[in-house]
């Protein structure tokens, strides 16, 4: 069957106007077939946020236990899995989170029913720091926890995959060395398939991989990319961006699970860099 209805595209205007909204139809078909598909995994939706996310502004926290209607929305939604890293992760002027900030997440983390995949930093990282923490989330919070990732798309500062894996094993074994039964998620790349085969050739012998992930943004930069809302909202809607991300899946997605990998693609939007105006910041 097929229903067809109008989506508005709310499109913001200068702040004070009133805001203008255009229309443009789209087709939506639903199969008959409920076995037209692969099976979900029970936690296949997650949600993936900056750690600096975890530091408090004026003394409040994002993740905060009394913010019930971030909670509901993480259930109602059914939201299973939350990561914390991203570009953050890696930067030099945002604060590692420390105990406390952890304490706050982890606790957000039960009451809203997701495991936590919890990354450490890589680029310029301290090993000492990444073990401590990682032996302090062990002890306290291994019930919320999924798996520890380290770094955040490191093809963008290795000009190789043999480069990037010998910083990132220092970081893994200092881990392990203090956390045995740790596991872990990588190599968090965008742009870079053979990158997360790479990783899996090399860490899944170990036992310790949790699962191999990638980014996918199937619109490139927001900011440099999308100058044109109009053309970007049409490609919103097109057939094609479906069929480039099962091209995507096939080509790291069903070579993994032909050799029992679990895989995530642990970023996932329209664009990067902020998101493209008047496209992808409207309904």
């Amino acid at each position: 069957m097929k229903f067809i209805f109008a989506l508005a595209l709310l499109v913001p205007c200068a702040m004070g106007a009133q805001a203008q909204t255009e229309s443009q139809p789209v087709t939506i078909t639903v199969a008959a077939n409920a076995n037209a598909g692969a099976t979900l995994s029970p936690d296949f939706l997650g949600l993936s946020y900056e750690s600096s996310e975890l530091l408090p502004t004026d003394g409040k926290y994002y993740f905060d236990t009394d913010d019930r209607a971030l909670i509901n929305t993480f259930r109602t939604l059914g939201i299973k899995n939350l990561r914390v890293g991203a570009n953050a992760v890696d930067d030099p002027t945002v604060r590692v989170p420390g105990a406390r900030e952890i304490d706050v997440l982890f606790d957000f983390a039960r009451a809203a029913g997701v495991k936590v995949i919890y990354s450490f930093r890589l680029k310029n990282g301290d090993t000492v720091v990444a073990g401590r923490l990682a032996n302090y989330i062990a002890a306290h919070d291994a019930d919320a926890l999924d798996c520890f990732s380290i770094g955040n798309e490191p093809s963008s500062y290795f000009k190789s995959f043999p480069a990037y894996l010998a910083q990132w094993k220092i970081r893994y074994t200092a881990i392990l060395g203090i956390v045995p039964n740790a596991m872990f998620d990588g190599p968090c790349v965008a742009g870079s398939d053979r990158y997360a085969l790479d990783f899996a050739r090399a860490l899944n012998p170990g036992g310790h991989l949790a699962m191999v992930s990638n980014h996918y943004y199937f619109l490139g930069s927001g900011r440099a990319g999308e100058k044109d809302p109009a053309a970007t909202r049409v490609r919103f809607l097109q057939d094609s961006l479906h069929t480039e991300y099962e091209k995507d899946f096939a080509d790291v997605g069903a070579v993994l699970a032909q050799q029992g990998i679990p895989y995530r693609i642990d970023e996932m939007n329209s664009c990067y860099n902020g998101g493209a105006r008047d496209a992808s910041d409207t309904y």
